[in-house]
């Protein structure tokens, strides 16, 4: 498990490095706010318990990576934005950075907070990553969550 959060983690160290692909193009440069928009679609979808919306946003390969270890897939992971349950996906967002690795790759990563059983606010920092398809559209394809601050 450990071994796929640090090859993801790595891979996308590797395309931030500086002389990377990551040079930002006017394409490039246009997936921030694209990106956005997307995430506000996935938001709008949930709220709406819109799940063939949900289907067409994620890939089909699409892996969710949970702080406990756990590996959601696409079907596991809609059923929980369906639940009801708060999740990252849901939950407001602070320190938002979007990325473009190329025309058709950018990454998101952010930290947010949901309220434990107690209510208490657990702060998750989080990493998702955005793929084009070949119609052009974006999809989700892996993300990943652990909580903040925790050593």
């Amino acid at each position: 498990m450990h071994r796929r959060r640090e090859a993801l983690l790595a891979l996308l160290a590797a395309a931030a490095a500086p002389g990377s692909a990551a040079a930002q193009s006017g394409a490039e440069a246009d997936a921030a706010p694209r990106i956005l928009e997307f995430r506000d679609r996935i938001k709008a979808a949930v709220t709406a318990r819109d799940r063939a919306t949900l289907e067409r946003l994620y890939h089909d390969g699409f892996m969710h990576l949970r702080d406990s270890g756990r590996v959601d897939h696409k079907a596991d992971r809609i059923a929980l934005l369906l639940s009801g349950e708060v999740t990252i996906e849901t939950a407001r967002e602070e320190q938002v950075v979007v990325q473009a690795f190329g025309p058709t790759t950018a990454a998101a990563t952010g930290v947010s907070a949901i309220k434990d059983a107690a209510g208490k606010p657990i702060r998750f920092r989080w990493l998702t990553v955005y793929v084009k398809d070949a119609l052009g559209d974006w999809r989700v394809a892996v993300s990943q969550a652990s909580r903040a601050g925790r050593r």
